[in-house]
């Protein structure tokens, strides 16, 4: 069952990386969000301030592609939580994120989160697919 749905993962992801390193009629794109709803259900989010916070950190992608960046500077799969965020807007978020590609990095998965997210089943997940993702690409 664990496997099943790794796989659809893998594939849900390998169909977004497709999008996401694909050409539109604006250039390419540099960003995709996935779903914000289950965000919302969280009771971390309840608090509207919290989530316009989140959103707006999220809808400057720019400033996001800084934070991921910096997580990132040092390789391999990085946490961060409360004031290791660099934006003082998601303190009371969780980013789990692993770059990919195979000779340099050419782009970041990840998850954002409360921070009481299941880093046990987070971190794993995100550590196998950036690498699924690496191995797809270089095939």
């Amino acid at each position: 069952a664990l496997r099943h749905r790794a796989d659809r993962w893998l594939a849900r992801v390998l169909e977004l990386g497709t999008l996401a390193v694909a050409p539109d009629e604006d250039g390419p794109i540099d960003l995709i969000l996935g779903t914000r709803l289950a965000l919302l259900e969280q009771p971390e989010f309840h608090d509207s301030d919290r989530i316009r916070d989140l959103f707006a950190t999220v809808e400057t992608k720019e400033r996001l592609v800084e934070i991921l960046d910096g997580m990132l500077a040092a390789g391999g799969t990085r946490v961060a939580f409360g004031d290791e965020v660099d934006e003082p807007r998601l303190h009371h978020c969780a980013l789990v994120a692993s770059s990919y590609g195979a000779d340099a990095p050419i782009g970041v998965l990840g998850v954002i989160g409360p921070s009481r997210m299941d880093f046990g089943r987070v971190i794993p997940l995100v550590d196998f697919l950036s690498h699924a993702i690496t191995e797809k690409l270089s095939a």
